[in-house]
């Protein structure tokens, strides 16, 4: 009456579904087990903080809050590129006005 099938993703990619076996758990041979056997077969996969089944603890924190060498390159590099940018800007600003001055006379 109570029978439940268990059936896990694959991941992400997948939409199928595959079917858990739980070979602890004598379901008689049926498609399904009963709820209360899969229940007690399951009590000692279970934990109180599933987060910490998530953590890395071997690679280290990937994400960190201190700035990476590499990222403060890329930030002084756009920071350069920026000024210089403005510079240009600032001076092709001058020598056009300049320019449209002097036809504006010629004319």
């Amino acid at each position: 009456p109570d029978d439940v099938q268990i059936s896990y993703r694959q991941g992400p990619s997948s939409d199928g579904f595959n079917e858990l076996i739980i070979s602890s758990i004598n379901c008689g041979g049926s498609k399904g087990c009963p709820l209360d056997a899969v229940s007690k077969a399951s009590e000692k996969f279970g934990t109180d903080s599933p987060q910490s089944l998530c953590e890395i603890a071997s690679a280290g924190n990937i994400f960190t809050n201190e700035l990476q060498p590499l990222t403060m390159v890329f930030i002084a590099t756009t920071g350069v590129l920026i000024v210089v940018l403005l510079v240009t800007v600032i001076i092709l600003m001058r020598y056009r006005t300049s320019e449209i001055k002097i036809e504006d006379v010629r004319i």
